[in-house]
């Protein structure tokens, strides 16, 4: 679930991104780095940045050293993040809820002013047993998705920023942010297998090729692409633009049916959580569907190859869409549900589930003071 899109000031509504960049700097957006403050007389944890691959080791040995010994007094852990990857963050949370279970309330975790908590972020928030949001600071959770394909927009105009401000190869601004590896790898598994039998879009498979790994693999793909005609290079955007629409909505959509039947089953009732615009997966697949064959003779019109498609094959492309649902409804129901079920006695989960799922995937809005007290995810300043 790869992802999602955010920056450091509080707006309406924001694009997510989930950074996954190999070189850490100081804003929420990238590789996060754990700090420790010993100028107040308890000291201070601070995350600054997004929760990346080994977040959960870093976040241990940056706890034990910031808090070393038995628990004498608060903590304070304060976060100024976009989120990122979904199960370090619940290792991370997991880890701080049963450390301090049964205990005094001695873990408060914080938001700061100018800082923000989004996405991921926010079930590190959720762990504390003292929390709050100061004013100028944000909270902003949202359903989830283990898409990775959302970050490639920023990740590409990131890695051009970085190539002509450091003075270096753009392929290797391209693979210290991994997020780009991923590009066209989902569209491979299903467009591959559906066009690969009609001679006009062979090649197409031959382009996406098999998953890209390493920088070789990487180079092979972006060299491929800048040589490609104008018209097969806004195919493959196409493509790109229809698999960024419609794979995070459907592991949206199926995390959100995981959840609905959670509290239906803990509550005797079959009221859902929050309703869907679509109820059943099949239609999304089937606007996708519309979506990736309106481009394909989209591009036969402007090549004049010949006769349009009436169709596309969907077996190759339901397959790669029924396995991001299952996984999607997987984790909503089990660890991440798990977590949250973990909470229910200090939070009001469905009311912070309904907040979750209440902006698309790929955006996502500051909490209202009222909201975050309203659902007890702020315990602290509430009325």
């Amino acid at each position: 679930m790869a992802r999602g899109v955010g920056g450091a000031a509080a707006r309406c509504v924001r694009a997510l991104w989930v950074p996954v960049a190999l070189a850490c700097a100081a804003g929420p957006a990238q590789c996060g780095q754990w700090t420790c403050s010993r100028t107040a007389s308890n000291p201070v944890l601070r995350f600054v940045g997004g929760i990346d691959v080994g977040e959960y080791g870093r976040f241990v040995k940056a706890y034990a050293e910031c808090f070393p010994g038995p628990v004498s007094g608060p903590q304070t852990i304060d976060l100024h993040s976009g989120g990122g990857v979904v199960g370090e963050a619940l290792q991370i949370a997991e880890h701080l809820v049963n450390r301090f279970r049964g205990r005094p309330p001695l873990l408060a975790t914080q938001v700061s002013p100018g800082s923000v908590c989004i996405s991921a972020c926010t079930y590190l928030f959720i762990a504390g047993q003292q929390r709050d949001v100061a004013a100028g600071g944000t909270l902003e959770p949202h359903g989830f998705s283990g898409f990775s394909g959302a970050p490639m927009l920023a990740a590409i105009k990131r890695a051009h920023q970085k190539a002509e401000r450091d003075r270096v190869d753009l392929l290797d601004a391209l693979m210290s942010d991994l997020a780009w590896i991923s590009r066209g790898n989902v569209v491979a598994q299903g467009l591959g297998r559906a066009l690969a039998a009609d001679p006009r879009l062979a090649w197409i498979a031959e382009h996406y090729g098999a998953e890209a790994r390493s920088r070789a693999d990487l180079a092979r793909r972006f060299k491929s692409f800048i040589e490609m005609p104008p018209e097969r290079q806004a195919l493959i955007r196409q493509f790109d633009a229809v698999a960024l629409s419609t794979l995070p909505e459907l592991e949206r959509l199926s995390a959100l049916q995981a959840f609905n039947a959670q509290f239906a089953m803990a509550r005797g009732s079959d009221k859902p959580v929050l309703p869907s615009k679509m109820d059943q997966p099949e239609a999304l697949l089937r606007w996708a569907l519309d979506g990736y064959l309106q481009a394909v003779n989209t591009f036969i019109d402007a090549t004049r190859a010949g006769p349009r498609l009436r169709d596309l094959d969907a077996s190759g492309l339901r397959q790669v869409y029924e396995e991001r649902s299952g996984s999607a409804f997987n984790l909503a129901n089990g660890k991440l549900g798990s977590f949250l079920a973990a909470r229910a006695n200090d939070i009001d989960v469905p009311a912070f589930v309904r907040l979750m799922f209440s902006v698309s995937i790929l955006y996502t809005r500051p909490l209202t003071r009222e909201e975050m007290c309203d659902a007890n995810l702020v315990n602290r300043g509430c009325d």
